[in-house]
């Protein structure tokens, strides 16, 4: 597959590459598509859950949720991101 990138995507992968966040242009681009399969696949999970969310305030149920408790929500949700990213044999940039 060839695929055309704007020079300022290229400049910015090979940056990546030369930093050694990535062995080469071809594991950057890889781990980037990776990423965006993730995101996608948590945001179809995020419409279902949320969709569940909605339905349960229609029906009356539902928690309150103060600074705290939303904040600790929010961190788990992006520990159990970056582990599903981590599992899929994925590094950090």
């Amino acid at each position: 597959m060839k695929v055309a990138i704007p020079p300022d995507l290229i400049s910015f992968v090979h940056s990546q590459v030369a930093d050694g966040h990535f062995s080469s242009e071809q594991e950057m681009i890889a781990v980037g598509l990776r990423l965006l399969k993730l995101q996608s696949e948590r945001f179809g999970d995020l419409r279902r859950e949320i969709g569940i969310g909605i339905e349960a305030l229609q029906r009356g149920k539902g928690i309150k949720l103060d600074d705290t408790s939303l904040a600790e929500f929010f961190a788990e949700i992006e520990q159990e991101v970056q582990e599903e990213f981590d599992a899929a044999g994925n590094r950090n940039p």
